[in-house]
């Protein structure tokens, strides 16, 4: 693998034909404010980023801190979020003698850590904006002819939970045979919606909130779909 660390003016499309992953930003400490300008700068900058990112060449915001000191769980919770709707290399920063239980469920989580590693490797957009929750979404798989399926990242930056609605189609998700929506941050059994139908979020203050979209098509086809993604041990798609 080749690591480059550069400046902020710099041609990702000739980057990327060497190289296999890049900073661009500062370096992140343990703290929300350093979380929070990278999600700013990534949202900036994300028309520029999205195209030069996939697999073999990766865009790195920089390392998790998850489990260090002056990071709580609702932001660590929000760091994996957004580093997984990303597809951002997800590396490490803490003692791992040392984690506690609680951010290590978080670091381990199969479910966020199957949105990073989608097969597709697509970098997730800031799709909305609404009651200050930023709305991500990422195509991932399984894919029906020329849809796929979608993983959701809800950020709040306050410092109170918000109760916040998102109509599906708002945010891209168009299929009229409609969508399996898991929680991935809690035990809560998935629901079917459909395009016209809307998500109703509760999200913690300085936390996050995700969620896996997973088309609902044919039997057969989820059923083979169900068959690949045990093979790949990337997408658990068992509901």
């Amino acid at each position: 693998m080749l690591l480059i660390s550069i400046s902020s003016k710099v041609d990702y499309n000739v980057i990327a034909k060497s190289c296999n992953l890049w900073r661009n930003f500062d370096d992140i400490n343990s703290s929300w404010k350093s979380i929070l300008s990278i999600i700013d700068y990534y949202d900036h900058h994300q028309d520029k980023h999205i195209p030069t990112h996939g697999p073999g060449h990766w865009h790195d915001p920089d390392m998790l801190v998850i489990g260090n000191s002056g990071i709580t769980l609702n932001m660590a919770i929000a760091q994996m979020t957004i580093w997984s709707i990303w597809s951002a290399p997800l590396i490490m920063s803490n003692d791992l003698r040392k984690i506690a239980p609680e951010f290590q469920k978080i670091l381990l989580n199969r479910d966020v850590i199957a949105i990073d590693q989608d097969p597709m490797g697509k970098m997730g957009r800031l799709a909305a904006n609404v009651s200050g929750i930023s709305a991500y979404v990422k195509p991932i798989t399984p894919l029906y002819g020329s849809e796929s399926s979608f993983a959701l990242g809800f950020l709040n930056r306050n410092n109170r939970t918000i109760d916040v609605k998102f109509k599906l189609k708002n945010l891209g998700l168009t299929s009229r045979s409609g969508y399996l929506v898991k929680d991935l941050w809690n035990p809560i059994p998935p629901i079917r919606l459909h395009q016209n139908d809307s998500l109703e979020i509760m999200v913690p203050a300085t936390g996050a909130a995700m969620f896996r979209a997973v088309l609902v098509g044919p039997n057969r086809m989820l059923k083979e779909n169900r068959v690949i993604g045990k093979l790949i041990n990337r997408i658990p798609l068992d509901f």
